[in-house]
């Protein structure tokens, strides 16, 4: 059977999907716009410069990871 969650590698983040939705966790400042722009939220570390997340986040939530640790993504 197929999942319903799908995970892509990209330059600079990891894309997943989940039931229609698609996240990006952002772990390098080399990633490319575009990959950015095709996501409905962002995950990144304080280690990810915010300047260059900056053009993204007036229509992309932002959800900011801890030095270290998980994260939980409710279904």
């Amino acid at each position: 059977p197929d999942s319903d969650i799908s995970f892509t590698l990209k330059s600079g983040l990891i894309q997943f999907t989940v039931r229609d939705k698609t996240f990006a966790l952002v772990y390098g400042d080399y990633f490319k716009d575009q990959d950015v722009l095709e996501v409905e939220q962002l995950i990144a570390g304080p280690w990810v410069n915010r300047t260059r997340l900056a053009p993204f986040l007036e229509n992309i939530a932002l959800w900011e990871l801890k030095k270290q640790g998980a994260f939980h993504l409710a279904l």
